[in-house]
């Protein structure tokens, strides 16, 4: 079943659409939430900073996260800021609050 809706997702991508990809993305992400693994802005932060000091492996074990949960958090909380530019500012200062710790 896995492989059937990764075949179709790549399908899409190559056409150009990221319709499943989203709906993916965000049914991973609503089920990481129900599962207690709630990953908000001020986590999304930790994640970004911790991939510029490369310790990445260590704060998505702390997170309770294995690493292919990296890309698809990236996406969601991408798309995420494009939905909602004011949140912007809100990153920005929990990016400076991560590198702070």
């Amino acid at each position: 079943m896995e492989q059937h809706w990764a075949e179709a997702m790549a399908q899409e991508a190559a056409q150009g659409q990221r319709r499943l990809l989203v709906a993916y993305d965000a049914a991973y992400h609503a089920t990481q939430e129900r599962l207690g693994l709630p990953v908000g802005l001020a986590e999304h932060a930790r994640l970004q900073v911790a991939a510029e000091r490369g310790t990445t492996a260590e704060v998505l074990a702390e997170l309770g996260l294995e690493p292919s949960d990296q890309a698809r958090l990236g996406r969601v909380w991408t798309q995420r800021l494009v939905d909602d530019p004011r949140l912007m500012s809100k990153l920005a200062a929990a990016l400076g609050a991560a590198r702070a710790s």
